[in-house]
């Protein structure tokens, strides 16, 4: 059965009487989908101004039918906006599809491109239903048909992209609904909670990073006290074992009672000695240490009451 569209003359023998009439670029989608539907398995069942029906049998012997209604504001109370919409049923057999029986189910099939006319868009469904097994394996859920066993239809209303429905599910459709949100609501606490670890996760390796840091600066800084400690502490050392060499060369020198000498070697370093047997005694520090050196002098400036051992 063929239909012949008449584009100067939009009303046709073939065309409802109705209000809506489609535009031009609507018509010249049908004459296209005429032609596809000559060229293939696909049979156009009904064609008006607004239903359209072709019925298609795939490479798999499934037979699929494509109805598309166009809907007005009044339409079905409003609940559908205005346009042209269609579905998709299947069946393993003809008769399953012509007599919408209980082992037909609905395809949640669309073409990519639903902005375009009506009839380009079931021009694509047709071509993808008429080689549905290559299509299948880009759409999993034309696959999970293609392999239902007419028994298993018997059972399964709709195929969607993510589950399928069946009977039980529709006749107690808000229980297994409040399952699948409760199931949703589950999986987004579940990836909250996961990237609230991540975050918690990368907050600490920062704070590790930025300790580690820290200690390394502390270390540094303590390492430079260190430093500091030591050099003070080797000056102090020079500086007290300069003294002592000087307070011993003055007692040498004031056991030999010679005060303008000691003077005099007090005031050089001891390289500069006259005496070479007094020069190497000079460098000699007493073991006991200042202490004892200071005692003797105290002694000695008891007993002979020198000035000069007087500091």
């Amino acid at each position: 059965m063929s239909f012949a569209l008449d584009i100067d003359s939009i009303s046709s023998a073939f065309m409802s009487q109705e209000s809506y009439r489609m535009s031009e670029p609507e018509l010249r989608s049908v004459e296209m989908l005429q032609g596809v539907v000559k060229s293939t398995s696909a049979t156009l069942v009904l064609l008006t101004q607004t239903e359209i029906k072709v019925r298609v049998r795939g490479e798999s012997k499934r037979w699929y039918e494509i109805y598309a209604k166009y809907h007005g504001q009044d339409d079905i109370y409003g609940l559908v906006e205005s346009g042209w919409n269609y579905s998709v049923n299947a069946g393993r057999r003809e008769t399953d599809v012509v007599d919408s029986n209980n082992y037909c189910a609905q395809l949640c099939l669309h073409a990519n491109e639903q902005n375009l006319p009506i009839g380009d868009q079931i021009v694509t469904v047709i071509l993808s239903l008429s080689n549905d097994i290559q299509t299948a394996m880009q759409i999993p859920l034309l696959a999970q048909f293609i392999v239902c066993t007419r028994e298993m239809l018997a059972n399964i209303m709709i195929f969607q992209d993510t589950m399928i429905v069946t009977e039980e599910m529709a006749e107690y459709g808000h229980d297994w609904m409040e399952e699948e949100h409760e199931e949703e609501m589950y999986q987004q606490n579940d990836e909250y909670e996961h990237h609230r670890m991540m975050d918690e996760m990368q907050s600490m390796e920062d704070f590790l990073a930025l300790q580690e840091e820290t200690d390394e600066e502390l270390e540094a800084e303590r390492e430079a006290i260190e430093e500091r400690k030591r050099n003070r502490d080797e000056q102090f050392v020079r500086a007290r074992t300069n003294r002592e060499s000087i307070v011993w060369i003055r007692f040498r020198y004031s056991l030999s009672g010679d005060y303008a000498s000691m003077s005099m070697a007090t005031m050089r370093s001891p390289a500069e000695h006259v005496s070479p047997a007094m020069t190497a005694q000079c460098f000699k520090v007493p073991d006991t240490g200042e202490d004892t050196v200071v005692s003797i002098f105290m002694a000695l400036s008891t007993t002979r009451g020198s000035p000069a051992l007087t500091f």
